[in-house]
């Protein structure tokens, strides 16, 4: 009893957010439904803190709520471009992928921004972040080494929290190893043994890739996913 899904996260005691049309959803490990809070729009995505609080991309702002889903507050918004695809939450910030302006957001505990991450700057050899679609994605990988996806170039990029480009690794390829079309991986997350999961959207698959970014397997292929492929 959700309409169009469009979030995901798990919280540090193994409960489930799940974000739909207006709606967010608490879970157990086994699916049973804890809470459903409703909402005043339809989030982009959600994450929880190290302190149990969950936040919601809600497009232009962030919305702040309790571990139960309750007593929200609303950030700042963050302009008429911004974009929050995704977020990633550790003890003392808040990122939060900007799709819209194409830059990684560092926010502090009471949601101002503090630093833009990602953004072309040749002096400090980084790239700059290509994103035709609203895929972006933050994570923290095992180690809690701060990773975006850089869909446009069809990889990863790692940077410390002042802006610093720590390491990227892109695979651009029509085979099974690499990612293809405008904007994969279109989603992604890391696993406790440093190896990263894969969503691509166009061929729709998700595969796992090793901590040295080679191809471990293909989890789940199109048709186990029912997927609808265009022409």
């Amino acid at each position: 009893a959700l309409e169009n899904p469009t979030g995901l996260a798990v919280t540090a005691d193994g409960r489930w957010l799940v974000t739909g049309e207006n709606v967010l959803l608490i879970l157990d490990a086994s699916g049973r439904e804890l809470a459903r809070r409703e909402l005043g729009g339809t989030p982009d995505c959600v994450a929880s803190g190290p302190d149990g609080k969950i936040y919601l991309g809600m497009r232009r702002n962030i919305e702040v709520r309790d571990a139960e889903g309750l007593s929200p507050s609303l950030w700042p918004d963050l302009g008429e471009r911004a974009w929050i695809s995704a977020l990633a939450v550790d003890e003392n910030n808040v990122y939060a992928a900007d799709s819209g302006n194409r830059a990684l957001l560092r926010l502090d505990p009471a949601g101002n921004v503090v630093g833009r991450i990602g953004q072309r700057d040749p002096e400090r050899g980084i790239p700059g972040l290509i994103l035709p679609s609203p895929h972006m994605r933050v994570m923290f990988d095992a180690m809690g080494g701060l990773w975006v996806t850089n869909t446009g170039r069809h990889g990863f990029e790692q940077y410390r929290p002042d802006g610093t480009l720590v390491s990227s690794w892109y695979k651009a390829s029509m085979g099974l190893d690499g990612f293809c079309g405008c904007c994969n991986p279109s989603a992604a997350a890391f696993r406790s043994d440093g190896s990263v999961v894969t969503a691509e959207k166009g061929i729709v698959r998700v595969k796992v890739h090793a901590p040295d970014s080679s191809l471990v397997g293909v989890v789940a292929a199109p048709e186990s996913l029912g997927a609808v492929l265009n022409p």
